[in-house]
């Protein structure tokens, strides 16, 4: 699943590997991708497979997800992406 967010030009991507989702944004401007930790209090951000919603919505800065048990916010602090270069 992957995400458009013009503030930082970027796009958030929630990829599967070894069991768990894993966050990673990948920045128009930098031209690489880094792996953001995403820390909740409700634990972790989960996304239904094969199929998840998700959808940002900049009048509040969050995006949306919407997997079959409820909604969750998710606000990613794009300070803390661990950047490759």
């Amino acid at each position: 699943m992957i995400e458009y967010c013009p503030e930082p030009k970027s796009a958030l991507a929630i990829i599967p590997l070894g069991g768990k989702d894993e966050h990673w944004v990948y920045s128009f401007e930098r031209n690489d991708w880094g792996k953001l930790e995403v820390d909740t209090a409700q634990g972790p951000v989960s996304f239904q497979k094969p199929y998840g919603q998700m959808v940002y919505v900049q009048k509040y800065g969050v995006f949306v997800n919407v997997p079959h048990f409820g909604t969750q916010l998710l606000r990613p602090d794009f300070t803390r992406v661990q950047w490759r270069n």
